[in-house]
């Protein structure tokens, strides 16, 4: 398989058995007799079918005599794992972005264009379970700015290598959707695909950024003819809503 929890358990296993002898020397027996290393937490992923950062336990299935012959893996989504509690303290930093020239309007393909559904997906776990009601995307720099409930007076700058790695949703806590929010939960990844959509047109005049926030439910857009639109979310997913 190429998913990746199992390139990462092959990959260690493979390890393992290279180096079998060093490796089974230091680590302990747990109470069944089975030892310890054969289990590995692999990192975070977007499965295939949910769609939602996900996380996959393993077990390392041997023969009597050792000998690797499988894995046992156990699947679990990052919003159904024990609450963790306190926020992340983003450190202080510079972010620079030089842009390209306004005169052509040429679209640069940027990586969190081209790796744009699995940040997607991260956006959606951080705005439904993770405390965030606000986010501002700008496609052509590869960096977001989120508001997060928790603390709502700073916002946190996330590169694309942030929002491509699904261990970032640990960073937040779990927090139930907000009541007050005017836009349903089901909604957000369809706001987020139709920007996807609107990124990717084929007309001239492209999307350079884009902001929703949940409470009063109205997304915003910039284009590459300096236009820019503030608009009720239902509105923004009906189709030619931009002519």
């Amino acid at each position: 398989s190429d998913r990746p929890y199992m390139r990462e358990a092959l990959s260690v296993a493979n390890f393992l058995d290279r180096n079998r002898e060093t490796c089974y020397q230091q680590w302990p027996y747990l109470g069944d007799h089975t030892q310890a290393v054969d289990f590995l937490l692999c990192e975070a992923y977007i499965s295939q079918n949910a769609l939602r950062p996900s996380m996959t336990a393993t077990y390392f299935l041997r023969d009597s005599q050792g000998i690797h012959i499988g894995f046992l893996g156990a699947d679990f989504a990052l919003r159904d794992l024990p609450p963790i509690e306190g926020l992340y303290e983003d450190k202080r930093r510079s972010w620079h972005f030089s842009p390209t020239n306004q005169r052509d309007q040429v679209r640069q393909i940027s990586r969190l264009d081209r790796e744009i559904y699995t940040v997607i997906s991260v956006l959606e776990e951080l705005i439904t379970f993770r405390g965030v009601y606000h986010f501002k995307i700008h496609f052509s720099s590869s960096q977001t700015v989120v508001w997060q409930m928790d603390d709502p007076y700073r916002y946190r700058i996330l590169g694309v290598t942030d929002l491509l790695d699904p261990d970032s949703c640990l960073a937040y806590p779990n927090r139930p959707y907000p009541e007050q929010a005017i836009i349903q939960p089901r909604d957000i990844r369809l706001v987020l695909e139709r920007m996807e959509a609107l990124r990717r047109s084929d007309n001239p005049i492209y999307l350079r950024s884009c902001s929703l926030n949940i409470f009063n439910g109205m997304v915003g857009t910039s284009f590459s003819s300096d236009g820019s639109y503030y608009i009720p979310y239902d509105d923004f997913l009906k189709a030619d809503c931009f002519g």
